[in-house]
């Protein structure tokens, strides 16, 4: 059998997707998620696709569990809290947010968000942000990943 590295044989389900390039988003309200937006790219790709758009989208089995991660480097400019969160086919997962409290602006600091979720064929996954100001994100970094069961 083919393996991607050491020990990880290459029908592993596995989904990824990379912010391309730092991108702001300054939500249309406080305390509401939004997409994050930017120009989005895959990363070894097995079962998944992964948009443009940042949508990560499951083709394998249905009722599959997969362990969710995204990280992320980020900043506002204001001392604001900001959260991700996952969201499954427009819908928040609940338990896949990650709140994080910026005592003052200009500074990135790192977040991450884990959840073990279970997909069906079609499901789509993407991330969100809110501010409980509605002030501006700006987001350095950011990549999500699935990683599935053998």
């Amino acid at each position: 059998m083919s393996r991607i590295g050491p020990g990880v044989p290459r029908t592993v389900p596995r989904g990824q997707a990379t912010l391309t390039a730092p991108v702001s988003l300054a939500p249309a309200a406080a305390d509401t998620y939004e997409p994050v937006p930017g120009v989005w790219s895959d990363g070894n790709c097995y079962q998944f696709t992964t948009s443009a758009a940042g949508v990560l989208e499951y083709s394998g089995s249905s009722g599959r569990a997969f362990l969710f991660n995204g990280s992320s480097d980020l900043g506002v400019n204001v001392a604001d809290t900001v959260t991700y969160a996952l969201y499954v086919n427009g819908v928040m997962v609940p338990g896949a947010e990650t709140p994080h409290t910026f005592t003052a602006p200009a500074k990135t600091e790192g977040i991450s968000i884990t959840a073990i979720i279970t997909l069906n064929a079609g499901d789509q996954l993407q991330a969100y942000a809110k501010s409980t100001a509605g002030n501006r994100i700006d987001i350095a970094t950011l990549r999500l990943t699935a990683w599935g069961d053998v």
